[in-house]
């Protein structure tokens, strides 16, 4: 079984990528696909090309979770090709009723803002949300039933040559799985590991969507779980392939648990309110991802009760105990 081609994807944000991947043989079968946009649409087209192939010839798609660079360009790909779309359970409900989901999804990361802001503050993360939005929602198309299949947590699929195992590996998203070939040993782990901390998204549980998940429990839990598993080969959702997932795991752990306790510094130095830490913590980088990050921070000295939360100002604000 050869390595599968690594294909590097355009994202909304500038200079980030993603990661698709490319088999060849013994038919050609992407692993996650980028966003639905004109620039994702030829590089894919171009890496076929480059290998003798075309869109035309591509047989199946394999989707790992729901977000927008991973499976944006799913829908436009069963339209305009032969390939069929694979998706888990959670990832399911993305494909068919995505404005649905995308306007849950939003409102859970809106309701944890407005809990995080002072009432006479405005927010500028939710000043620009519902226009970043609109954004992505247009580079992210529905997928067709009759091109649609679904496997299973626990199934093994047949592709590129081996035998892949779905594990499911909450924490980024909750609708997250990975691919584990276990005779060579290779995993692609989508945004479960990455040579970067994994962000715990704000988002909503799979069983209850007008409740958010505690996203850092899950990653945790999941890192837990990778660090059990034999590899030799991580293929990942971002950056460049690797080894030695378990050092990496444990130099991330080490570095939230080191982002914790500057948290708990910084409270038990008098700043009480969300932003007011974001601001000691992530001075230069104010975007979603440091406050997915910062809330699980948060989430863990809660848990832990290291921090109580005050609500009488009508925000939450932390408090060392």
């Amino acid at each position: 079984m050869k390595q599968p081609i690594r294909i590097e994807l355009p994202m909304l944000q500038p200079k980030m990528s993603v990661n698709a991947y490319l088999f060849l043989e013994p038919e050609p079968v992407l692993i996650d696909c980028g966003m639905n946009t004109a620039e994702t649409f030829e590089l894919l087209k171009a890496e076929l090309q480059k290998h003798g192939k075309s869109l035309a010839d591509l047989a199946h798609v394999y989707i790992t979770h729901a977000h927008i660079d991973h499976m944006g360009m799913a829908g436009r790909l069963a339209q305009e090709t032969e390939a069929i779309i694979w998706v888990n359970p959670y990832t399911l409900p993305w494909t068919k009723d995505l404005a649905v989901q995308w306007q849950k999804r939003a409102n859970i990361i809106e309701s944890v803002l407005i809990k995080e802001t002072p009432p006479d503050w405005e927010n500028p993360m939710l000043s620009n949300m519902q226009s970043f939005f609109q954004q992505a929602l247009a580079c992210w198309s529905a997928v067709p039933s009759d091109k649609l299949k679904v496997y299973e947590v626990g199934e093994v699929l047949p592709f590129g040559g081996g035998e892949w195992e779905v594990l499911y590996v909450p924490g980024h998203s909750n609708t997250q799985t990975c691919f584990y070939e276990r005779a060579r040993k290779w995993l692609f782990s989508a945004d479960m590991l990455l040579p970067l901390t994994p962000t715990p998204a704000i988002e909503m549980k799979v069983d209850a969507p007008d409740e958010r998940e505690i996203s850092i429990v899950r990653l945790l839990e999941s890192f837990e779980r990778m660090k059990r598993l034999e590899i030799e080969m991580v293929f990942p959702g971002h950056g460049e392939p690797f080894d030695n997932h378990r050092q990496l795991i444990d130099v991330q752990l080490s570095r939230i648990q080191l982002r914790k306790a500057e948290c708990l510094t910084v409270i038990q130095k008098g700043k009480s309110s969300f932003f007011d830490i974001f601001q000691q913590i992530y001075p230069r980088a104010f975007n979603i991802f440091t406050l997915s990050m910062l809330k699980g921070y948060l989430d863990l000295l809660e848990i832990e009760e290291s921090i109580q939360i005050d609500n009488t100002k009508g925000y939450r604000r932390y408090l060392a105990n």
